[in-house]
């Protein structure tokens, strides 16, 4: 990501299709941080490491949710 943009980016990823089950295919929330140049693995905001092949990027809204990353996304607190 430039590093002029004027905030963090929150992507949706997920395991691709083979490398876990079905039902562990959780959609994950990565932070991408400005200025941030995107080799080897990236940390989910629950703690999933994925490296970039395993990532499969999604639209937002799309995939069964990681609820752990929803818990901890900022804004969403009940």
């Amino acid at each position: 990501m430039r590093e002029d943009w004027p905030e963090p980016v929150t992507v949706v990823g997920r395991p691709v299709r083979g490398l876990v089950g079905e039902s562990r295919r959780s959609a994950h929330l990565f932070t991408l941080e400005p200025g941030t140049v995107l080799y080897g693995s990236l940390t989910a905001r629950c703690g999933t490491e994925l490296t970039l092949p395993q990532v499969e990027w999604l639209q937002p809204g799309a995939g069964m949710p990681c609820e752990c990353c929803l818990a901890l996304a900022p804004g969403l607190a009940a």
